[in-house]
């Protein structure tokens, strides 16, 4: 990201394997609309399902997904 990020969404993450594409999807949607620069901290609180995992996959697609674990 080249500029920096005018909102900071930050979101805890605990055992949500199954949520993580439609939050991405959601929040990617709506902030675009806005027209400012945004990013998502995404927080790994301890999950013990493959949360992290998913997370990783989306900051590396998209470098306004930051992963705090």
């Amino acid at each position: 990201m080249s500029q920096r990020p005018t909102y900071s969404i930050v979101t805890p993450i605990y055992d949500e394997e199954g949520n993580i594409e439609l939050l991405v999807e959601r929040v990617r949607q709506v902030m675009d609309s806005t027209g400012e620069p945004w990013e998502l901290v995404m927080v790994n609180d301890g999950s013990r399902d493959r949360s992290l995992e998913l997370m990783r996959v989306h900051a590396q697609a998209d470098s306004r997904i930051k992963i705090i674990n």
